[in-house]
């Protein structure tokens, strides 16, 4: 069994406390980086509780789509060798999450990518990345997909030589 243990406090933030305080050192009481973890949970104890339920699904190496030649502003990414915008990536994960994006292009070119859900009918754009003068950029991201859509990457504006996007995707398998 583990002690319990108290520790005592009297700065906080670089700020000298006027008293002592008391803080037990128990996970749930020790805060936690939600943001770089890519976790939910704002505590130790809560990002502890995710990883031991699975921390959800990742689609590993993640979803990608990629044109060759020069593609230009509006043009779609395919996926396999499908334009996406016309058969996208099937979302089969339930409270799915976008956690990264990843570009790349043959040359130092200036474009931005769009990734889109969609039903065939109704595009919705979920998150964008520009790139400025550059070959490659990742970029991290915690925006929600609708289960059962598909998703899509297009060149939103500028153009790219060879582009390759990787759409980094967390959730649970339904």
């Amino acid at each position: 069994m583990a002690d319990n243990v108290k520790v005592i406090i009297g700065e906080k933030n670089g700020v000298e406390l006027d008293f002592h305080e008391e803080y037990v050192l128990d996970a749930e009481n020790i805060p936690a980086d939600n943001v770089t973890s890519g976790l939910t949970g704002t505590d130790i104890q809560a990002q502890l509780d995710e990883l031991a339920a699975g921390g959800g699904t990742g689609a590993s190496p993640g979803f990608n789509f990629g044109r060759s030649g020069n593609v230009s502003s509006g043009a779609y990414l395919n996926n396999e060798t499908v334009p996406s915008n016309i058969t996208g990536r099937p979302v089969d994960l339930t409270d799915a999450l976008i956690t990264q994006i990843s570009v790349s292009n043959q040359n130092s070119n200036t474009f931005e990518i769009a990734i889109e859900e969609h039903d065939g009918t109704t595009y919705t754009e979920l998150a964008t990345i520009s790139l400025t003068a550059q070959r490659f950029k990742k970029q991290t991201y915690s925006v929600s997909i609708t289960t059962g859509k598909e998703l899509a990457a297009k060149v939103k504006s500028g153009s790219a030589k060879n582009p390759v996007v990787t759409v980094y995707v967390k959730g649970d398998a339904s």
